[in-house]
């Protein structure tokens, strides 16, 4: 009985993946010709050589450093990793093979031409690519003006390297197509040109005009030949597709067997009609084509049924260079389902990115912020202390709530804590309270918003005896008042402490800016009026304050902190750090989320915007940073040394199995080369390092205590 079940389920698995196959071969007439085939892509050539996926192939070039279709844009990809290039030809009045994309030069060189209608004399005379050119919205500078290249000038230059050569054939011709007589003498040109320099296995040969393909193909039968679809060609209503294809030699009967346009139009696309006409070997569709159900449904291996063999496609244009940034970001979940479909080849206007969104660049990160980051000064408080420091987390929470001025003075009993944190907020009446939770509720039980309120309001809220942290209750000898950081500045202004003043993140409103400035101004007058300037490290969760606060005083040493939602998919990092200066060059040429958030971290970008010495993250983010580099190797991107800190070491509401099993980590952390520990339990921290003293704090007292006690019972032993 098992036997019989196991069998049905065989047979229903075999069904069920061959069904679909039989569905999809039956689905189209038998139309063309006996003899129409696709060609396999000889073993030899270079897309068979290559055998990593995708191939990444430059759009005419690295447009985005350099001109489109210029000599100079080819051969910067030989310092990339790259696996090809992507040219337009068209024919001269002479019958050379210029390079150029439009018919009409105006956009690109300023002088209104029609490029077909020149000899390659009056268009080295007349044309100059112009050093500064707009695509979309976009503006694009690249230094000077670059002459046209000739096809012969690129092949002759690459004819020893390891690129492919895609050579597309414009669509445009003198007179209204098909221009016969146009049509055969550029594929003829082509297919002479790829038979001199022997690179019929490092080109392919494509056009929107498969008139041309045609031609080439039977000018050299040796060429690697495709065909291109584009999104209008499935708009029925729009595009006719009889009148396009169907007088195309090979087609005629199918374009009758099938009427409906857009029909005929997916037959074309999901049989290789095309190609079998001319013995193509590939396709390459615009990337908005692919997994869209108005073009195909099938799957890869669906088509390679109708195909009767091998499906090699590609995708253009990745990273368009007239696209908004938030379409070019878009395009990550296209590439994506691409790359699930099974493509072979992305075209991309941004090779730099595709590479590092592949793993392959040779620079793992791009050249947008220069610069160096800040250093921390000499003389600060900094470097007197051992490293790394022990940095009481809003004080002493353990012992005492967090952020009050009992906590914070208890610090000074424990002689191995070099310093504490505190968080601060600028209330209503522009008063710097400190307290960590925008909302009192929490921790004093009244709903009160605390930039909302003056202090005098917030005074009379007490943070509780007992407050409940993720379900672990603390209990404290009594109710506390919410300080005024004025008040820490004094009392600390001739101690040796060094004082982490984060600064809470403003409203993320209209009025960003302006309350970054604002609360920037009142820290920065505090820090001068006690002369805290070298005793103190600024730092906020919002970058428009700490570069605040660093215009304010240059002097003053500021950093950044990175969190774990930082590297959430769906974290907006661009909207948070976009609007710095420096960082807007960044935002075409890296993805949103996570990337762009390792790309700031492991570059100091943030910091080099306004100069900031330090960073600080969550210590559970250090697994990754260790193994994904070395402090040196942070160093090289930095420009400085780098000084790290992590928070929060053993946290309040971890259970003790969970704090001992920190133990391993933040030791592996002090091997990398951390310099500051923000802990929650500074006794814990010091034990760890090797540095409690048993006679700090309140043992001292007791031990002190003790021995009074103990001669007060001796004198009164001695009169009796």
């Amino acid at each position: 009985m098992l036997s019989r079940k196991f069998n049905l389920l065989s047979v229903f698995l075999i069904l069920a993946t061959i069904l679909p196959l039989l569905l999809a071969q039956n689905r189209w007439p038998d139309c063309l010709a006996k003899n129409a085939r696709i060609q396999p892509i000889p073993a030899g050539h270079i897309l068979n050589n290559k055998t990593h996926r995708p191939l990444i192939i430059g759009h005419r070039g690295n447009p985005r450093i350099y001109q489109e279709n210029t000599f100079d844009g080819f051969v910067s990809l030989l310092d990339t990793n790259a696996d090809g290039f992507e040219l337009d030809v068209f024919l001269t009045k002479d019958d050379q093979l210029v390079l150029f994309h439009e018919p009409h030069t105006e956009h690109l060189t300023g002088t209104d031409k029609i490029i077909y209608n020149m000899t390659y004399a009056e268009i080295l005379s007349d044309l100059n690519l112009k050093a500064t050119m707009k695509y979309g919205e976009n503006t694009y500078e690249f230094g000077k003006t670059r002459k046209l290249p000739l096809l012969d000038d690129i092949l002759k230059r690459f004819v020893n390297e390891d690129m492919l050569i895609f050579i597309e054939m414009k669509p445009d011709t003198p007179v209204k197509q098909p221009d016969m007589n146009y049509i055969n003498k550029i594929g003829a040109a082509v297919g002479n040109i790829v038979r001199k320099y022997n690179l019929e296995n490092k080109s392919v040969v494509n056009s929107f005009d498969f008139w041309k393909v045609r031609a080439a193909k039977m000018s050299n039968p040796k060429l690697v030949v495709g065909n291109y679809f584009y999104p209008d060609e499935f708009q029925a209503a729009t595009y006719d597709s009889h009148a396009e294809y169907g007088s195309f030699p090979g087609l005629e009967a199918c374009s009758k067997a099938i009427p409906d346009r857009l029909q005929f139009m997916r037959f074309l696309f999901e049989t290789g009609a095309v190609l079998k006409t001319y013995n193509g070997s590939f396709f390459t569709m615009n990337s908005l084509v692919y997994n869209n159900p108005l073009v195909s449904n099938l799957t890869k291996k669906q088509m390679e049924g109708l195909f009767g063999g091998q499906v090699s496609g590609g995708a253009y244009t990745i990273y368009r260079m007239a696209q908004t940034i938030e379409q070019i970001d878009a395009q990550e979940k296209e590439i994506d389902n691409m790359m699930k479909w099974g493509v072979d080849r992305l075209i991309a206007d941004d090779v730099g990115r595709l590479l590092r969104k592949f793993r392959r660049a040779r620079k793992p990160f791009p050249d947008c912020v220069s610069g160096a980051t800040g250093v921390i000064p000499e003389d600060h408080l900094f470097h007197s202390k051992k490293k790394p420091l022990i940095i009481g987390h809003r004080g002493n929470p353990m012992v005492y709530q967090e952020n009050t001025m009992d906590g914070f003075e208890s610090l000074l009993k424990k002689k191995y804590v070099d310093g504490f944190e505190l968080d601060v907020f600028l209330t209503k009446d522009n008063k710097l309270a400190v307290f960590h939770d925008a909302d009192l509720e929490h921790l004093t039980g009244k709903k009160l918003n605390i930039y909302e309120s003056t202090y005098e309001e917030i005074s009379k809220a007490m943070v509780k005896k007992e407050i409940d942290y993720k379900g672990k209750i603390f209990k404290f000898d009594k109710e506390r008042p919410i300080p005024l950081l004025e008040d820490i500045y004094e009392m600390f202004q001739d101690k040796d402490y060094l004082i982490y003043t984060e600064i809470k993140s403003t409203r993320r409103d209209a009025n960003r800016k302006q309350n970054a400035e604002a609360v920037a101004k009142a820290v920065v007058d505090m820090i001068a009026k006690y002369n805290m300037e070298k005793k103190v490290f600024v730092n906020s969760f919002d970058a428009f304050t700490t570069a605040a606060v660093k215009k304010l005083n240059p002097n003053l040493v500021v950093g950044t902190f990175f969190y774990l939602g930082e590297f959430d998919q769906d974290y907006d990092a661009k909207k948070e750090y976009g609007g710095l200066p420096d960082l807007s060059k960044c935002l075409r040429v890296l993805p949103n989320g996570p990337n762009f958030t390792e790309y700031l971290l492991m570059t100091g970008a943030v910091l080099k915007t306004y100069q900031g010495a330090f960073f600080d993250i969550d210590y559970n983010m250090y697994s990754r940073l260790m193994k994904e580099s070395s402090l040196q190797g942070l160093e090289k991107y930095y420009g400085n040394k780098v000084s790290a800190g992590a928070w929060t070491i053993y946290k309040m509401t971890l259970s003790e199995k969970e704090l001992k099993a920190s133990d391993t980590l933040i030791n592996q952390m002090i091997g990398w080369g951390l310099q500051r520990l923000i802990t929650d339990d500074t006794d814990r921290v010091a034990k760890l390092l090797g540095r409690y003293d048993s006679g700090s704090g309140r043992s001292a007292q007791f031990l002190s205590a003790t021995i009074l006690l103990f001669i007060a019972g001796l004198v009164r032993l001695l009169i009796s």
